[in-house]
């Protein structure tokens, strides 16, 4: 139990990266550009212009992508691949749910239609139906 729970664990680390990768990266890191003398945020594309310190399991990964590529390019495409996954049995699931939920609301139907129309003049008028 515990050793699929540190699976779990590093795969949701490493799925962040695909899923917000500046942020594990460099967290919530500031720099001030000298350009325009604002405050911005630490991202790859401003990396040569200033001094961000990468967290230790994103230079981690990224030294293992650099020299064993085919990981890499392997995990780009799976993560996709994952992710459509995802959205495909979810659109599955909600059609499903919707086509067996219409379903019932036919049997209701039917049952109601099957009911003798005078029931409802012998009910009793204290009793509330909703």
């Amino acid at each position: 139990m515990c050793l699929n729970l540190i699976f779990v664990l590093l795969a949701i680390n490493v799925i962040m990266f695909s899923v917000v990768p500046d942020y594990t990266t460099y967290g919530n890191q500031n720099f001030i550009n000298n350009t325009t003398q604002k405050v911005e945020v630490c991202k790859d594309i401003e990396k040569l212009e200033h001094d961000c310190n990468m967290s230790r399991i994103s230079v981690l990964l990224l030294a293992f992508h650099y020299k064993a590529w085919i990981f890499g390019v392997a995990y780009y495409y799976l993560i996709w691949l994952f992710l459509l996954v995802v959205v495909a049995g979810a659109v599955y699931k909600m059609y499903e749910l919707r086509s067996v939920s219409n379903g019932r609301n036919i049997l209701e139907e039917e049952q109601e239609e099957e009911e003798d129309p005078d029931s409802i003049l012998h009910q009793d008028p204290n009793v509330v139906n909703y």
